[in-house]
């Protein structure tokens, strides 16, 4: 009887303003909806070059903290980075010697290779003063370049970056020490653990005036203060780089398979994994 119908029994009835609104067997209200619907994708879906259609992601979570100005961020980071010169102040007056000796260390061989042996109490403490100060100093050149480069973002992604940057050199510290104690290649993991230290010492003290520098100057003078000193740090990492295949020769010269795997494992897989990053996040195209 029903296939004698002039209408289709198949065909999907539009449902009016009235019966949107339903009850269930409970008695509780519920509103209507057509199944087959297609859902708006929560992320923007963006096409590449050869032509694909990708669902974009982002790889960290977007927080919604409300709207801040730059002049609130300058306010912020002024307080902040006097306090960080304080210290800096403090720790090169501990030991007036301290900041020609890491310039020393990181071109001189040598030197390095006397102030690892001959290393005290009072310069560890400088040391540990000067890493913590460049941890800081990194987390707001990074913070600083994406502001003028890409947007403003509230304060508290600073804090955000910088968990990132102490999270990384961390498991840095902490995998040379494995892989020493795995491997019997201790002394020469210490050794590069102590010049990954030192490097940092050296960039701490260049970093906190370039960061005040930055922060309070024309923004399109900032913006080429930026890249340059990006470029400085670069050129100063493949220097070191350089610098810690020559600490390590023992190590390559007896055990070449260990030397790969640390080259591998430590200087070049991390910076694939933070390119790869870079590019979900849309920062690199």
């Amino acid at each position: 009887m029903n296939a004698q119908l002039p209408k289709n029994p198949f065909e999907i009835r539009e449902i009016s303003p009235t019966e949107q609104v339903q009850k269930d067997s409970t008695g509780s209200i519920f509103q209507a909806f057509n199944p087959f619907e297609l859902v708006q994708p929560t992320y923007p879906i963006v096409q590449n070059k050869e032509g694909n259609i990708k669902i974009s992601k982002p790889l960290f979570p977007v927080i919604s903290l409300g709207k801040t100005s730059y002049q609130q961020i300058k306010n912020i980071l002024f307080w902040m980075l006097l306090f960080l010169s304080f210290l800096l102040a403090l720790a090169l007056n501990l030991n007036r010697n301290v900041a020609l000796n890491i310039y020393r260390s990181f071109t001189n061989i040598n030197f390095f290779s006397l102030q690892l042996r001959d290393s005290n109490e009072q310069q560890r403490f400088i040391y540990f003063i000067l890493y913590g100060l460049y941890f800081i100093g990194l987390s707001i050149f990074i913070y600083l370049g994406y502001t003028y480069y890409i947007g403003i973002r509230h304060p508290y992604y600073l804090l955000y970056i910088a968990g990132i940057v102490c999270l990384i050199y961390v498991i840095r510290h902490i995998s040379l020490f494995l892989f020493g104690r795995i491997f019997g290649v201790e002394k020469e993991m210490y050794a590069l653990s102590y010049s990954v230290t030192t490097f940092g010492c050296f960039l701490g003290i260049l970093l906190i005036p370039s960061d005040f520098l930055i922060a309070f100057i024309n923004p399109e003078l900032a913006k080429k203060i930026i890249l340059i000193i990006g470029a400085l740090i670069a050129v100063l990492y493949f220097v070191r780089h350089g610098r810690d295949i020559l600490i390590s020769s023992n190590l390559w010269r007896n055990s070449i398979f260990h030397f790969l795997l640390y080259l591998c494992a430590f200087e070049i897989a991390p910076l694939l994994l933070i390119y790869k990053i870079l590019r979900i996040e849309g920062v690199l195209s």
